[in-house]
């Protein structure tokens, strides 16, 4: 009689169904040439000269298999130079950010959302990191591209 860990029972019978559908893991890497897709893969932000602000996006990140297919539970790595939050909260309020780096699990369908609060300063132009993940070989981001608007162009200073 072969002896099996329960963990190892319970991970088969929820692996072995999804086999044809989706790679699955144990909380292990993603497999070799894993696929980190963020959606979305990028957005634009237009600030005002003179402004700074700040705004929230809302971003899911998916690890798919070499041959597309979503892997379920396998380990994720991200980290920002933002503050994030885990999922789609409706507030912020009262919330606590995520200590990054931050490791996670993708959940049943390959995916893990979250959430990026975000900041400007009052001349800021171009493209910045706003998320990027992890999940064994792959690797994945998503920018933000800030568009600066002078209000007066006649009078320096102006928009870098």
């Amino acid at each position: 009689m072969i002896k099996m860990p329960f963990s190892a029972v319970r991970a088969s019978a929820f692996c072995i169904p999804l086999l044809l559908v989706a790679s699955c893991g144990t909380g292990s890497e993603g497999v070799q040439n894993t696929f980190v897709a963020l959606d979305p893969p990028g957005w634009g932000q237009a600030t005002t000269l003179g402004l700074s602000g700040s705004n929230v996006q809302y971003v899911r990140v998916e690890a798919m298999a070499p041959n597309g297919l979503p892997q379920i539970g396998v380990r994720m790595i991200i980290d920002s130079q933002y503050v994030v939050y885990a999922g789609r909260p409706t507030s912020l309020v009262g919330l606590t950010p995520l200590t990054l780096p931050y490791e996670t699990t993708t959940s049943a369908n390959g995916t893990v959302d979250f959430t990026v609060l975000y900041s400007w300063g009052t001349a800021i132009s171009g493209d910045f990191t706003a998320l990027q993940a992890w999940s064994g070989t792959g690797f994945g981001r998503t920018n933000i591209t800030f568009t600066c608007t002078d209000p007066d162009t006649l009078n320096p200073p102006e928009c870098p």
